[in-house]
């Protein structure tokens, strides 16, 4: 029941109720409608429409517009929608019987009106995109304390849990485990950037310092699972850094970057300290796009 739903779950904001519905677009998105008889029918959400605040959607097993025509198809004012998002989230909402709309070529469709809340509950946060096989240029750059130089990162991989950032540094001149980072800017391309707060959970070299086995990768750090990072991969690299060392440390003289080993290349691993449900959303947002861009 959305009544019995904590607030921190509750969703009423046009635009994270927006973020929410758009989730449920997601081909691996499962979504039920109940009726006021307790019936239940798979659906699809086939779009949203943000100018007039409507979602479309129809039954999953109705390839044709016979189930406009069935009125007992679903009985009732009100409909509950029951749905499970990519990457384990829950949603439930309800809205007043829809409206249909017909189409020229004879197919048709439910129209509703966004709902004034969603409850809306992460239950697992596993769902993670791998940059490492991608031609994306994903960047994290944070400002260390005191006027020291920024340090930018490659970001590796990323869910709405943590992120796995490479540096062309050794592991001595990086944050180390158990530091906050504060205001670190993502930067996600044509995604958008996010400003944010990091809790570094592990450091490691992956070339050039003594690099671990591969297998180590996967196994070697069960201490950093069992603390919340299990989604921060870990994933073995090539031992030579591609991107310019200037993309190491920013703002440093010639001197200095020129002192920077191509050879040299470090792991942080992080999980998000600080991350508002909005953000999340916008976050998983992004985890897909990042994902399903791999197929397109």
């Amino acid at each position: 029941m959305l009544s019995e739903t904590p607030p921190d779950f509750l969703l009423t904001d046009p635009d994270e109720i927006r973020s929410a519905l758009f989730e449920l677009t997601h081909a691996e998105a499962h979504v039920v409608v109940r009726d006021a008889a307790d019936r239940e029918i798979a659906v699809l959400i086939i779009g949203l429409d943000r100018k007039t605040g409507t979602f479309f959607w129809r039954p999953r097993d109705y390839a044709s517009s016979n189930f406009a025509d069935n009125k007992e198809l679903l009985i009732g004012a009100v409909f509950q929608f029951i749905c499970s998002g990519y990457g384990g989230v829950r949603i439930h909402f309800r809205v007043p019987r829809p409206d249909i709309v017909r189409f020229d070529d004879g197919s048709a469709t439910f129209v509703s009106h966004w709902p004034d809340r969603i409850s809306r509950i992460q239950r697992r946060k596993m769902f993670r995109a791998s940059l490492s096989t991608q031609g994306k240029r994903c960047r994290a750059s944070w400002q260390p304390p005191g006027g020291e130089p920024a340090l930018v990162f490659g970001i590796r991989d990323v869910s709405v849990d943590g992120i796995g950032l490479r540096c062309a540094l050794p592991v001595g001149a990086l944050p180390q485990r158990g530091d906050t980072l504060e205001r670190v800017l993502l930067d996600f391309g044509e995604f958008g950037t996010l400003q944010t707060s990091l809790e570094v959970r592990n450091v490691f070299p992956t070339s050039g310092q003594g690099k671990r086995e591969e297998n180590d990768d996967e196994e070697g750090a069960p201490d950093e699972r069992a603390n919340g990072a299990a989604t921060v991969a870990v994933a073995p690299v090539a031992a030579t850094v591609t991107a310019s060392p200037k993309l190491a440390v920013a703002g440093q003289t010639s001197d200095t970057q020129t002192a920077v080993r191509l050879d040299v290349e470090s792991h942080v691993g992080a999980v998000f300290s600080k991350l508002s449900s909005r953000e999340e959303i916008w976050l998983q947002q992004v985890v897909w796009r990042l994902e399903k861009s791999k197929s397109d």
